[in-house]
């Protein structure tokens, strides 16, 4: 008796010994999410009809969400890209946007906005020589931002270069890959105006210059801002264009 009381005895502590306790809830290993962060870099102050980015570089996250809010028009004035981190946005109408950004990651999400005030840059000015008699050559090595203005009414009047200049693509890629910029709309007719049946204000400085000359007009004015628009008749063709653009005119 005394050994089948002992062997039970022996039996019962190796089964103690070798029963894991119960997992309690403080021992379960957490699962951990980065929480997410949305940082919203870029300008605050926007020229009106300029293309601006706005980046999430700085964010810490899986999933971007855009949006653009204003009382002006936002439709078709954005877009993004580079998987969500990019956001560009031009506008023609002055006004303040709000730039938001809401970053996510699981079912955690953070927002971050952005308040930028787009028509801080009033333009350049017109020229003050209404009549110059013999415009001075661009100087090499500026970029320009450049108009080109005509009368719809005149268009199949014109030589077919000059035509080329102002309907074809090729030229605007060429304006591109030489440094130079095109105004937003900025080959027109003369008597354009917008919604409200005005003149387009980043238009206006180019449209007073080009006003009673010879058309069509090429009109340019540095590309960082400030300075005088400048008239020139438009050259013959897409390359005299650009060597003048260029300052390689003899």
């Amino acid at each position: 008796m005394k050994r089948l009381l002992s062997a039970m005895l022996v039996g019962f502590a190796i089964s103690a010994a070798v029963v894991p306790p119960a997992m309690s809830w403080a021992q379960t290993p957490d699962i951990l999410i980065e929480k997410p962060l949305a940082v919203i870099n870029g300008p605050t102050e926007t020229p009106v009809g300029e293309l601006v980015e706005f980046d999430a570089g700085d964010s810490v996250g899986a999933g971007y969400d855009w949006k653009v809010l204003s009382s002006r028009n936002t439709e078709g004035r954005w877009r993004v890209y580079e998987n969500g981190r990019v956001l560009a946005f031009a506008s023609p109408e002055a006004g303040t946007y709000k730039i938001v950004l809401s970053v996510s990651n699981s079912d955690l999400s953070n927002i971050a906005v952005l308040v930028v005030q787009n028509g801080t840059d009033p333009g350049p000015e017109p020229d003050p020589d209404p009549d110059p008699v013999d415009p001075v050559d661009p100087p090499p090595g500026t970029k320009w931002a450049v108009s080109i203005i005509y009368e719809k009414d005149d268009l199949d009047e014109l030589p077919k270069d000059q035509h080329a200049i102002i309907k074809s693509l090729t030229f605007r890629e060429r304006l591109k890959t030489t440094g130079h910029r095109l105004v937003i709309g900025g080959i027109t007719d003369q008597h354009v105006t917008n919604g409200d049946g005005d003149m387009p204000k980043q238009l206006a400085p180019y449209l007073e210059t080009a006003k009673g000359k010879e058309l069509p007009a090429l009109c340019i004015s540095p590309v960082e801002g400030g300075g005088t628009v400048k008239y020139y008749p438009l050259p013959k063709d897409q390359d005299a264009t650009l060597a003048l653009l260029n300052g390689e005119t003899k």
